[in-house]
């Protein structure tokens, strides 16, 4: 809000939300989430991995304790560390990617 007034509205934010676009044609998804991000809470990847999964569609969420939002995901002492979450991702590739 600014000075009392919505700047956008409810469905401006919809249309923002990647809930409006799950379906079940999309493809698996791996989502990385730090909880001490203080820019997109938690939350919307608790939720959105809910509806994905609602939706038939896999989705697998992995938490980062104490990883921030984009590159502050990755900080020292977060866990799993880099190197986990590489491995992690590697693994989500070679299951869902086709590869002729």
């Amino acid at each position: 809000e600014i000075f009392g007034e919505a700047v956008f509205s409810q469905d401006m934010m919809w249309a923002f939300s990647p809930l409006a676009y799950v379906s079940e044609e999309a493809p698996p998804f791996l989502i990385l989430h730090g909880d001490a991000d203080e820019i997109v809470m938690l939350y919307h990847s608790v939720d959105l991995q809910a509806a994905l999964l609602d939706a038939g569609v896999p989705a697998e969420l992995v938490i980062v304790s104490g990883g921030g939002h984009s590159n502050a995901l990755f900080t020292e002492g977060a866990s799993p560390d880099l190197g986990e979450l590489t491995d992690i991702l590697l693994e989500f590739l070679g299951e869902n990617l086709e590869v002729d």
